[in-house]
């Protein structure tokens, strides 16, 4: 019985749909000095048209699992301007006159020293998200078009030796029931999308690929991590009324909701929840929030071209101060950096971002633009009940 990382929670049982997805060849050739600037604006344009399609991605994820998550892709555009990347395989064209294809490959081939003594599994997962972009690069120089699970029409479990985050939000929870992976780990943007959308899933499974035939009969626990392939009528049986009790779990859940918060000795205690935009207040505050715990302003400055004015966040701020009231809106000021970027706010590279120049630091050196959200957030105070938090405070002085 396989184990693997239990990366979505659900039970699941189906047929296996092995995907392999084609590997199209590389052509590696030398190019003349006077094809250098043609092969340049060839590898530019490619880069654009990724562009495009990671913007078209993160519109139809911000509709499907939320700004929060949605960020992931976010994050995807901001692989597209970083040096190592753009300039490595810009300086390859130039200096050893190689096609832009086999520049990009070989700058590709790069990216795994970069990360190799990375100790935690959360920054060695991230390569795989530079994988994802280069290969959609690559896809567009060579005029294929990128990989879709959308066209997929039976309810199967998927399984491959590994997913993209695009890969995964293309994914139609009605027509996929799940997916196991060879490799990947549970806090990869894979696992993280697979959550958002409930597609039960495992991970890290090694050589799942080869253990299975297209077809076969599958059980997948998301909860444990195991794979059963082949399962008996009695494995079926028992999984089948596992799977019972998960879903009647999921529906008690949603049956508490509008009871009282509180601890067995009767303490009342306050279940608010975390948001990134307006649009999430609704669904919130239907599943039984007692008001918004955090609301995370940074995502109101990303995915355009200019800083957010003080009307525009005062809509934003006031929406969700009317929703809630009369619950607290607690308003978190602007977080930038760390993981947060956004390209018209450049912020300079540092060995810890997560401990430089960011959150409030970064607030009390740009005080024109943290006065433009505080005078939004103090405005918005008359529509509701709002709290400030001022992130990454680290003592009174």
């Amino acid at each position: 019985m396989p184990k693997g990382i239990a990366a979505s929670p659900g039970i699941t049982i189906g047929k296996v749909y092995i995907l392999e997805k084609e590997n199209f060849c590389i052509l590696e050739y030398k190019i003349k000095k006077e094809e250098v600037e043609k092969e340049i604006e060839r590898f530019k344009e490619a880069v654009k048209e990724a562009k495009e399609q990671l913007q078209e991605i993160e519109k139809k994820a911000r509709e499907k699992i939320g700004i929060k998550e949605a960020y992931i892709f976010r994050a995807h555009l901001s692989i597209l301007e970083d040096p190592l990347l753009i300039k490595g395989t810009l300086n390859r064209i130039k200096r050893q006159k190689l096609n832009a294809e086999a520049s990009l490959r070989n700058t590709l081939r790069d990216f795994p020293t970069r990360f190799a003594s990375a100790q935690t599994g959360l920054i060695k997962e991230r390569f795989r998200d530079v994988e994802d972009i280069g290969e959609r690069i690559l896809a567009n120089l060579v005029n294929r078009s990128t990989f879709t699970l959308s066209h997929l029409e039976e309810n199967i479990i998927i399984v491959a030796h590994d997913l993209a985050p695009s890969d995964t939000i293309s994914m139609q929870k009605d027509k996929i029931l799940g997916f196991a992976t060879d490799i990947g780990g549970r806090t990869s943007h894979t696992a993280i999308i697979a959550r958002s959308l409930e597609i039960p899933a495992v991970v890290g499974l090694r050589n799942i690929t080869k253990r299975t035939k297209p077809g076969s009969t599958v059980i997948l626990d998301g909860n444990t991590g195991r794979v059963i392939i082949n399962p008996t009528v009695k494995q079926i049986e028992r999984y089948q009324e596992e799977q019972k009790e998960f879903l009647s779990y999921k529906k008690r859940l949603e049956t508490a909701k509008d009871l009282p918060a509180q601890t067995m000795d009767g303490r009342e205690v306050e279940l608010a929840v975390n948001i990134a935009g307006p649009e999430e207040i609704d669904v919130a505050l239907e599943n039984g929030a007692e008001g918004v715990g955090l609301y995370r302003t940074e995502y109101l400055y990303m995915n355009r071209t200019t800083l957010p004015t003080e009307e525009e966040q005062l809509k934003a701020y006031k929406v969700v101060a009317q929703k809630a009231n009369p619950y607290t809106v607690i308003i978190r000021t602007l977080d930038l950096g760390g993981d947060k970027f956004i390209s018209h706010f450049p912020v300079p590279q540092e060995i810890n971002p997560f401990m430089g120049w960011r959150a409030i630091r970064l607030c009390l050196e740009k005080v024109d633009i943290f006065k433009v959200q505080l005078r939004a957030i103090l405005r918005a105070s008359h529509f509701g009940k709002v709290k400030v938090m001022y992130p990454m405070i680290s003592g009174v002085e």
